[in-house]
This record gives structure tokens, sequence and C-alpha cells, in this order.
């Protein structure tokens, strides 16, 4: 009941005090610590073996983005037309599969997705 008292002493109108403290540092740095713990995404793409200039492209983009990242690692596993629609089936009824997935802008599932 005095804590009802006193905080209805403040009355309407008068703004609240004032924070006069920051945030400790530490607790920004667990934050930056948490926030870059390393972890590895798996990208399965689709491509040819025949067709360096995929593999190409996408090794030189893994590496850029992982410059740039340097907590992240990035396992980039081509998936050619022959293995394509089974790897994507066996990862659905395995309910596993990559973090990421990338394919030509055209190119679509089809009837591979179950579940």
């Amino acid at each position: 009941m005095a804590s009802m008292l006193l905080s209805a002493c403040g009355g309407p109108g008068q703004p609240p005090a004032a924070q006069t403290e920051a945030p400790a540092a530490t607790e920004a740095s667990a934050a930056t610590e948490a926030a870059a713990e390393p972890f590895t995404l798996t990208v399965w793409y689709w491509g040819r073996a025949g067709s360096a200039r995929m593999k190409d492209f996408m090794e030189s983009a893994v590496q850029v983005y992982m410059k740039e990242n340097p907590h992240i690692t990035v396992n980039a596993v081509l998936q050619e037309s022959d293995s394509l629609y089974p790897a994507f089936r066996a990862a659905a009824e395995a309910k596993e599969g990559p973090d990421i997935q990338f394919f030509w802008g055209c190119f679509h599932l089809g009837g591979c997705l179950v579940g």
C-alpha cells in the first residue's frame, strides 16, 4: 500500500526520471559475441559438372561471403541434374536438407516436394 501511495505522489504531468546509467559495456559485448558465434550453412545449388562457370561463381561468392562473415562457414554442395530430384526427395522424406537452396530462376522442383 505504501508503494502505491509513493508512486501516486509523482502525479500526472511530471516526466519520468531520466536513466542515469548507460547499459553496461559487458552487456553489449555479450550480445556481440552471441551474434558472432560460429556456425555452418549448407547450400545446395544446381549445376552441371561440365559447366565450370556456375561452380566458379558459387565458389567465388562463398569465399566473399565468408570473408565478410568470418563466423560463418558455407558448405556449398553442387547438385547435378541427375542427382537433384533424388537428393531433394530423400531430404524431404528424412525431414532434413540444406539451409539454403539455389537454382536458376526459371527452374522449379515440381513433383519432388513431398511433405
